[in-house]
């Protein structure tokens, strides 16, 4: 479990992925000594992203899970709740089926109304297109497991897609905890050199990336238009600092130069 300090009062934000991001004050990369407000929020955090491809990076998610969202994640308890799922697939709402020849059908229904930032309906397409991207094997992502027990997925409508694993798998309930690849943005290309993609990823999430700089830090925007509501997300700009030191991510916590940090030693 990731420990988190704050200096100041909690804010409101939207859902587990805004409460673990952060903002900067001004695109040219200077930072603010004031305290935390809706309009800015900064994290020092103890690393850099290798990528912001959830399905490809090798590290924590945080940062990657403002921008894309999975059809389900935790809630702070450990649920398993759906986000762009309509509903979680079980035996008894008929979302699971176990075949007579050992093998399982799951059917995602899938939130109405969701749009990627560029506009594009968000579909079962998507879906498909990510357990197919990740099947072929010309491209590594940090782990194929499940997705390696799926035989085919069908799509009998835009939001509806029914995934046929060839034997039972008991957490596919988590199969897309990372949410999906963009299939318009995404077909026919390499993803393993998609670096448009892999360092600002079109998501369907809160905040979309402004700027990547490496060494430096990650500055996330507002996602305008995101399917939750116009009052969402409650944070303008969330910028996660890397941070490695950890007792300067301590010592620009109490000067207030950073309003969060993650990862600090329980001696702390």
């Amino acid at each position: 479990m990731m420990r988190w300090s704050v200096r100041s009062p909690r804010l409101p934000a939207l859902g587990l992925a805004a409460a673990l991001c952060a903002s900067l004050a001004a695109c040219g990369g200077e930072t603010s000594r004031t305290g935390p407000s809706n309009d800015l929020l900064i994290v020092g955090y103890d690393r850099e992203p290798d990528t912001m491809n959830r399905y490809a990076t090798h590290i924590l998610e945080d940062i990657e899970a403002c921008v894309v969202e999975g059809l389900v994640t935790n809630d702070e308890e450990m649920k398993i709740v759906p986000v762009l799922a309509a509903e979680i697939p079980t035996t008894e709402n008929g979302g699971v089926i176990v075949r007579a020849d050992g093998g399982m059908d799951v059917t995602w229904k899938l939130r109405p109304g969701v749009k990627w930032h560029d506009g594009v309906s968000h579909t079962s397409a998507d879906v498909k297109f990510t357990v197919d991207a990740i099947n072929k094997g010309d491209w590594k992502p940090e782990s194929v497991d499940g997705f390696d027990r799926i035989t085919s997925v069908d799509t009998p409508d835009s939001l509806t897609a029914v995934v046929h694993y060839k034997e039972v798998y008991a957490p596919y309930q988590l199969q897309f905890v990372r949410g999906t690849l963009p299939k318009h943005v995404l077909e026919g290309r390499d993803l393993n050199t998609a670096n448009d993609y892999n360092r600002a990823p079109l998501g369907t999430g809160p905040y979309k990336v402004k700027e990547w700089k490496t060494g430096e830090y990650i500055l996330l925007e507002r996602a305008e238009g995101y399917w939750r509501g116009a009052e969402y997300p409650k944070i303008k700009q969330l910028l996660f600092r890397f941070l490695t030191n950890t007792t300067t991510r301590i010592n620009l916590l109490k000067s207030g130069e950073v309003h969060m940090v993650a990862l600090v030693a329980w001696d702390k």
